[in-house]
Protein backbone atom coordinates (compact mmCIF):
# COMPACT_ATOMS: atom_id res chain seq x y z
CA UNK A 1 0.00 0.00 0.00
CA UNK A 2 0.90 3.67 -0.42
CA UNK A 3 0.25 6.55 1.91
CA UNK A 4 -1.26 9.51 0.03
CA UNK A 5 -1.29 12.97 1.55
CA UNK A 6 -2.75 15.77 -0.57
CA UNK A 7 -2.48 19.28 0.81
CA UNK A 8 -3.94 22.40 -0.79
CA UNK A 9 -3.28 25.96 0.27
CA UNK A 10 -6.47 25.78 2.35
CA UNK A 11 -6.30 22.36 4.06
CA UNK A 12 -5.33 18.70 3.95
CA UNK A 13 -7.77 17.11 1.51
CA UNK A 14 -6.63 13.52 1.60
CA UNK A 15 -4.58 11.53 4.10
CA UNK A 16 -5.15 7.77 3.61
CA UNK A 17 -3.60 4.45 2.70
CA UNK A 18 -4.27 3.68 -0.98
CA UNK A 19 -3.33 1.14 -3.61
CA UNK A 20 -2.72 3.39 -6.63
CA UNK A 21 -2.61 7.07 -7.56
CA UNK A 22 -3.02 8.36 -11.12
CA UNK A 23 -1.53 11.84 -11.44
CA UNK A 24 -1.86 14.35 -14.28
CA UNK A 25 1.66 15.65 -14.94
CA UNK A 26 3.08 18.05 -17.49
CA UNK A 27 4.38 15.04 -19.45
CA UNK A 28 1.15 13.00 -19.24
CA UNK A 29 -0.63 10.85 -16.69
CA UNK A 30 1.50 8.64 -14.45
CA UNK A 31 0.46 5.71 -12.28
CA UNK A 32 2.04 5.34 -8.86
CA UNK A 33 1.95 1.90 -7.26
CA UNK A 34 3.65 0.49 -4.16
CA UNK A 35 7.41 0.26 -4.72
CA UNK A 36 7.52 3.22 -7.13
CA UNK A 37 10.95 4.75 -7.64
CA UNK A 38 11.55 8.06 -5.84
CA UNK A 39 10.33 10.96 -7.95
CA UNK A 40 9.51 14.65 -7.73
CA UNK A 41 7.19 15.84 -10.49
CA UNK A 42 5.01 18.77 -11.45
CA UNK A 43 1.30 18.03 -11.15
CA UNK A 44 -0.69 19.58 -14.00
CA UNK A 45 -4.27 20.81 -13.99
CA UNK A 46 -6.42 17.71 -14.24
CA UNK A 47 -8.02 14.85 -12.36
CA UNK A 48 -6.22 12.82 -9.69
CA UNK A 49 -7.65 9.30 -9.47
CA UNK A 50 -7.09 7.33 -6.27
CA UNK A 51 -7.76 3.59 -6.04
CA UNK A 52 -8.08 2.21 -2.54
CA UNK A 53 -7.75 -1.46 -3.57
CA UNK A 54 -6.07 -3.33 -6.40
CA UNK A 55 -9.22 -4.92 -7.80
CA UNK A 56 -11.59 -1.94 -7.78
CA UNK A 57 -13.01 -0.14 -10.76
CA UNK A 58 -15.33 2.61 -9.58
CA UNK A 59 -16.61 2.04 -6.05
CA UNK A 60 -13.15 2.02 -4.51
CA UNK A 61 -11.99 5.13 -6.36
CA UNK A 62 -11.82 8.74 -5.29
CA UNK A 63 -11.48 11.64 -7.70
CA UNK A 64 -9.97 15.06 -7.07
CA UNK A 65 -9.85 17.99 -9.48
CA UNK A 66 -6.60 19.93 -9.12
CA UNK A 67 -5.14 23.04 -10.69
CA UNK A 68 -1.58 21.83 -10.33
CA UNK A 69 1.23 21.58 -7.84
CA UNK A 70 4.18 19.36 -6.91
CA UNK A 71 4.26 15.66 -6.03
CA UNK A 72 6.97 13.79 -4.16
CA UNK A 73 7.01 9.99 -4.30
CA UNK A 74 9.36 8.29 -1.85
CA UNK A 75 9.27 5.21 0.40
CA UNK A 76 5.67 4.29 -0.55
CA UNK A 77 4.49 7.78 0.36
CA UNK A 78 2.96 10.22 -2.11
CA UNK A 79 2.87 13.84 -0.96
CA UNK A 80 1.08 16.31 -3.18
CA UNK A 81 1.21 20.04 -2.52
CA UNK A 82 -1.31 21.69 -4.81
CA UNK A 83 -2.52 25.17 -5.59
CA UNK A 84 -6.11 24.03 -5.17
CA UNK A 85 -8.00 20.77 -5.27
CA UNK A 86 -11.61 19.71 -4.87
CA UNK A 87 -12.92 16.28 -3.94
CA UNK A 88 -15.59 14.98 -6.31
CA UNK A 89 -18.23 14.83 -3.57
CA UNK A 90 -17.73 18.55 -2.89
CA UNK A 91 -18.49 19.65 -6.46
CA UNK A 92 -21.70 21.57 -7.16
CA UNK A 93 -22.51 21.83 -10.87
CA UNK A 94 -24.56 25.02 -10.60
CA UNK A 95 -21.86 26.79 -8.58
CA UNK A 96 -19.14 25.63 -10.98
CA UNK A 97 -21.07 26.92 -14.00
CA UNK A 98 -21.56 30.27 -12.27
CA UNK A 99 -17.81 30.41 -11.56
CA UNK A 100 -17.07 29.59 -15.21
CA UNK A 101 -19.39 32.36 -16.40
CA UNK A 102 -17.83 34.86 -13.96
CA UNK A 103 -14.34 33.90 -15.16
CA UNK A 104 -15.35 34.35 -18.80
CA UNK A 105 -16.75 37.79 -17.98
CA UNK A 106 -13.58 38.68 -16.05
CA UNK A 107 -11.48 37.68 -19.07
CA UNK A 108 -13.52 39.96 -21.33
CA UNK A 109 -13.20 42.87 -18.90
CA UNK A 110 -9.53 42.36 -17.97
CA UNK A 111 -7.52 45.53 -18.52
CA UNK A 112 -4.06 44.24 -17.64
CA UNK A 113 -1.98 41.05 -17.66
CA UNK A 114 -2.55 40.38 -13.96
CA UNK A 115 -6.34 40.52 -14.30
CA UNK A 116 -6.15 38.37 -17.42
CA UNK A 117 -4.01 35.76 -15.62
CA UNK A 118 -6.38 35.65 -12.65
CA UNK A 119 -9.40 35.19 -14.90
CA UNK A 120 -7.59 32.48 -16.89
CA UNK A 121 -6.73 30.64 -13.68
CA UNK A 122 -10.34 30.75 -12.45
CA UNK A 123 -11.58 29.61 -15.85
CA UNK A 124 -9.15 26.67 -15.91
CA UNK A 125 -10.28 25.61 -12.44
CA UNK A 126 -13.98 25.72 -13.29
CA UNK A 127 -13.48 23.88 -16.60
CA UNK A 128 -11.48 21.18 -14.83
CA UNK A 129 -14.22 20.80 -12.20
CA UNK A 130 -16.81 20.45 -14.98
CA UNK A 131 -14.61 17.84 -16.66
CA UNK A 132 -14.62 15.79 -13.46
CA UNK A 133 -18.41 16.08 -13.15
CA UNK A 134 -18.84 14.86 -16.74
CA UNK A 135 -16.46 11.97 -16.09
CA UNK A 136 -18.45 10.95 -13.02
CA UNK A 137 -21.74 11.10 -14.93
CA UNK A 138 -20.34 8.68 -17.54
CA UNK A 139 -19.12 6.26 -14.85
CA UNK A 140 -22.49 6.22 -13.13
CA UNK A 141 -24.38 5.17 -16.27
Amino acid sequence: MLHLKLISSEKTLYDHEVYEVLLPTTSGQIAILPGHEPLITVVDTGIIIVRSQSNTRENGQDYLATTGGIAEIKDNTVRILCDSATRSEDLNELEIKKARDRALQMKKEAKDDRSQAGASSELARSLNDLKLLEMLKKHRK
